[in-house]
């Protein structure tokens, strides 16, 4: 297998790993999708919320929104350095929410960017960036 082929691959199966998870998030199988987190995971969303545990995002989520569902519009992915932890992948997923605030308003349209750290077949990291505070008044 010619380097190429292997980059390739490793960045396939990054994307597949981080697909399989938010199918499970998305589906609220918190324990299917806790299986693909490393043991130092961490998920750090829009305003520096950081979360260690997908029950603990799901139930902070409860307190903002009734559900969401997300757009896939785009994804890319790529090589981080190999500092600490050896080589890494990042992977990008873009697109838009819709769903609906606890007071029952609806909103869509709203532009998300998710950044994954991908070690080892695993996720060690999530970012999570979007315009909901531009929508929540809207």
């Amino acid at each position: 297998m010619s380097l190429a082929s292997a980059e390739s691959s490793q960045l396939a199966e990054a994307i597949a790993v981080v697909q399989a998870f938010m199918h499970e998030l998305a589906a609220r199988n918190l324990d299917a999708a806790t299986a693909v987190l490393t043991t130092d995971f961490k998920m750090t969303a829009t305003g520096g919320h950081v979360f260690t545990r997908l029950a603990d995002f799901a139930a902070f989520s409860r307190q903002r929104n009734r559900g969401v569902k997300k757009t896939d519009l785009g994804m890319d992915a790529c090589f981080l350095s190999e500092a600490e932890h050896g080589p890494q992948v990042v992977v990008y997923i873009f697109g838009t929410m819709a769903g609906e605030w606890v007071d029952g308003i609806a909103f869509a349209n709203v532009r998300y960017l998710d950044r994954f750290v991908v070690r080892g077949a695993r996720i060690a990291a999530m970012d999570i960036y979007s315009d909901m505070a531009e929508h929540r008044g809207a």
